[in-house]
């Protein structure tokens, strides 16, 4: 089933590796070095713990509000899919909101567009599990197994 869903806001199912066991899904991440930091995360609870521990907290949440409306149409986006296609989430949580700004890396922009474009699309966001993530072949199995 992971292999049928595909949607910009839901994480691309990649594989199974068994050996060492884990599942494989496309990675995001948040790069603030655009904005002068030294800093990437991948989650939007670490996004937010990130923006409350920059100095001049302020201008920090000012420069970044873009983010937030983004974000939350992103996550309803993807729940919306999900519920079309009679799936549940059951996990929803930031650290299960993946946060990215790479699209930006994937266009031709030079330094000084880069605060535009960041204006008309601030961030993409993505819904993962990461429980699913850590568990062993056998829990999923057995997890699964349960449910059927």
């Amino acid at each position: 089933m992971l292999e049928s869903i595909c949607h910009p806001n839901i994480t691309q199912f990649i594989g199974v590796c068994s050996k060492p066991v884990a599942i494989m899904m496309d990675y995001e991440c948040f790069d603030f070095s655009p904005f002068g930091l030294n800093h990437q995360m991948s989650n939007l609870l670490k996004f937010l713990n990130t923006l409350g521990h920059i100095e001049g907290q302020t201008e920090a949440f000012e420069h970044f509000l873009p983010v937030f409306p983004k974000a939350a149409k992103d996550v309803a986006k993807g729940l919306c899919f999900l519920r079309s296609n009679d799936i549940v989430h059951r996990d929803l949580k930031p650290r299960n909101v993946l946060v990215s700004n790479r699209h930006h890396c994937k266009k031709d922009i030079s330094a000084d567009q880069l605060p535009s474009v960041f204006a008309d699309c601030p961030v993409v966001c993505k819904l993962t599990d990461s429980s699913e993530r850590r568990s062993t072949l056998l829990q999923t199995a057995s997890s699964f197994m349960r449910r059927q």
